[in-house]
């Protein structure tokens, strides 16, 4: 088991928090359904994270009392009830993906919505105030506190969303909205804005509106095992 409580327990404090905060209902049946697969795709995620809170001596570190960690688990949650309501049309099992997520935005101040879908491999630093939309997410995403990624209307009005590379890194208060197309190892630097712009690969972005300044990333992060380091 990853976790540093076993899987009932952490039913039980799921549980606890979501009576905590007024949420309606014996949703037990469905979250002791989704969470072995919530807690596998957690630990897929966190083998590929170099640091050694996440990963050290060939083991998953989980703690409950990681704010970060508990976090992520808590949009796995929400997100694989989702997936199994979708197939069962089971009103009461989508509606535990909806108390799950508003679970997580009342205790952990951030808004990602259960239907979204996060890549494989997904870090967060902080994340108090970070807002993902509905956008295509490219593996091996790095956020900080206060990024916003999400739509704006084009002329028809209908809403346009972004689409993310890989190894994309959105520093804090940092927004990329509309019809931008982000390429692959990208850091979107503190404070940017990035509204319906192509950025290319392997570049660094400063700046918002006509300001914004593109320029060469040659940063060389160590984040991500599986990618920096060839494990």
């Amino acid at each position: 088991m990853i976790c540093n409580k076993d899987t009932d327990e952490l039913v039980e404090l799921v549980l606890k928090q979501m009576e905590m905060f007024g949420l309606s209902g014996n949703k037990r049946v469905y979250i002791e359904k989704a969470i072995g697969n919530a807690l596998q795709r957690l630990e897929t995620n966190f083998k590929a994270i170099n640091s050694k809170y996440y990963y050290n001596n060939g083991i998953v570190q989980f703690s409950t009392n990681h704010a970060d960690q508990y976090t992520l688990f808590l949009w796995y949650l929400s997100n694989a009830i989702y997936r199994y309501a979708k197939d069962t049309h089971d009103v009461l099992e989508h509606e535990c993906a909806e108390q799950i997520f508003y679970l997580n935005r009342v205790m952990n101040s951030c808004n990602w919505f259960y239907a979204i879908e996060l890549p494989e491999h997904f870090y967060v630093e902080h994340p108090i105030g970070s807002v993902l939309g509905r956008a295509s997410y490219g593996d091996y995403l790095c956020i900080y506190h206060g990024v916003t990624i999400g739509g704006s209307f084009d002329k028809s009005g209908n809403i346009i969303y972004p689409t993310i590379g890989n190894k994309v890194t959105c520093f804090a208060n940092s927004s990329i909205l509309g019809n931008s197309l982000i390429g692959d190892n990208v850091v979107i630097a503190a404070n940017t804005i990035v509204v319906n712009k192509k950025i290319p690969d392997n570049c660094l972005v400063i700046g918002a509106g006509n300001d914004i300044l593109i320029k060469p990333n040659d940063t060389k992060l160590s984040l991500w095992k599986t990618v920096d380091s060839g494990e």
